[in-house]
């Protein structure tokens, strides 16, 4: 959803580059199974030298408002909560909570 996704944009002319962005989605049809509407965030990163400057936050800030300024009940996304770089933690300080947890199994061939 292009009205719900941005990007961050630092340096100037040919300097200019994107730091940050967040990409969001909409999945009405999990809407009714779930019993509330939600804007998802499916991508959000920022560039590794730009990390620790509050650009994650920023960027989700504006994202759940978009949402709310659509009408959606909640903000949603998923985390790899393995993953050393911290992301559950600022997620949980934004508000979020778990509600479903996953396993994915392999099996080496």
């Amino acid at each position: 959803m292009p009205e719900w996704s941005f990007l961050v944009v630092a340096g100037e002319g040919a300097d200019e580059r994107v730091v940050g962005y967040q990409l969001a989605e909409r999945f009405e049809e999990d809407w009714p199974v779930v019993g509330y509407t939600f804007g998802y965030t499916g991508i959000l990163g920022v560039v590794r030298e730009h990390r620790g400057r509050g650009i994650a936050v920023a960027l989700l800030a504006r994202a759940m408002q978009a949402f709310k300024d659509a009408g959606l009940e909640y903000a949603a996304l998923d985390v790899d909560t393995a993953n050393p770089s911290g992301a559950d933690r600022l997620y949980a300080r934004l508000g979020y909570e778990t509600r479903h947890t996953s396993a994915t199994y392999a099996i080496e061939l």
